[in-house]
């Protein structure tokens, strides 16, 4: 299953886009989130201590519950094009919508 993990520095952020619509998002996403983008500024700068407090940041799951709402997947196999139609609308600054049953379309067209 492919789902979209977001670093929002502007909103001060981790944001998860699940099309599966998951009934919860586990806390350990967080956690690993936080610890990924510590050790990367530590690689990347070479300091022992990192630019941002990672542990106040918020973690936001669209579709994990499904609050707040996102177009889901209505089949098994469109994950993939479900996370690549999140990342465009995003990169755009595009609003999200698509039916789960066009996925389909949006693979082929």
């Amino acid at each position: 299953h492919w789902l979209l993990l977001v670093v929002n520095i502007r909103e001060r952020r981790f944001e998860c886009w699940d099309s599966a619509g998951a009934v919860s998002c586990p806390r350990t996403r967080r956690r690993y989130l936080r610890r990924f983008m510590t050790d990367l500024e530590k690689t990347q700068y070479g300091q022992a201590q990192t630019r941002f407090a990672y542990d106040d940041w918020s973690f936001v799951s669209w579709g994990c519950g499904g609050v707040p709402s996102v177009p889901t997947q209505t089949d098994k196999y469109n994950c993939g094009i479900a996370m690549l139609w999140y990342i465009r609308c995003i990169v755009l600054n595009h609003s999200i919508h698509f039916e789960g049953a066009h996925l389909d379309a949006l693979r082929f067209g």
